[in-house]
């Protein structure tokens, strides 16, 4: 048994869904990994992935919908991807409601986008059930299939290295992310 296979096997759904809430995609594929390697069930990552997906989905449509108006008070710049994807809705809503969730960046400001451009409630759920699943499962399975390749790659090389080399991954994506805050701001 891996070391990490317990903490994994043991909070690896829950943190699945709670990470799906937001971005996801990350902590989907690393999740497909663990299934690839025995610690998870890619059915249940997928389902994991799908409930956090659109469970927070649903919270920032509800929050453009009845707050939207105030939280652009408060970020205004929020302003103009707001009236950009109100326009691309009035065009192309199904595209836009099921492409919000592929578009990296999206996953926040997409919904609540939606939501306040008063969109039917109904029509939002049916097409962001069906777009999580569509999204959940191919994360899931490409984070699987990952795990194989990886899996064949890793098992050559000594911990040492591996170690290393996610050690630097992590630095770089931390340095990487506070980066694009700071341009932000």
């Amino acid at each position: 048994m891996l070391f990490y296979q317990p903490l994994v096997s043991g909070l690896g759904y829950a943190m699945v869904l709670a990470g799906c809430v937001l971005e996801g995609e990350t902590v989907l594929i690393a999740a497909g990994i663990a299934a690839q390697l025995g610690c998870l069930h890619l059915p249940f990552v997928v389902l994991a992935a799908w409930i956090g997906a659109a469970s927070g989905d649903l919270f920032f449509f509800i929050l453009g919908r009845y707050r939207g108006g105030s939280i652009l008070g408060v970020r205004p710049s929020w302003g103009g991807r707001i009236r950009k994807t109100v326009g691309l809705l009035e065009k192309y809503e199904t595209a836009v409601i099921v492409a919000a969730r592929f578009i990296y960046g999206c996953r926040i400001i997409g919904p609540f986008a939606i939501g306040f451009a008063r969109v039917r409630i109904w029509r939002f759920l049916f097409l962001n059930l069906a777009s999580g699943l569509v999204w959940s499962s191919l994360f899931g399975t490409a984070g699987y299939l990952f795990g194989t390749s990886l899996g064949r790659l890793l098992s050559n090389l000594p911990i040492r290295v591996v170690a290393l080399s996610l050690l630097a991954g992590l630095i770089a994506l931390i340095v990487g992310r506070s980066s694009i805050h700071r341009q932000r701001a």
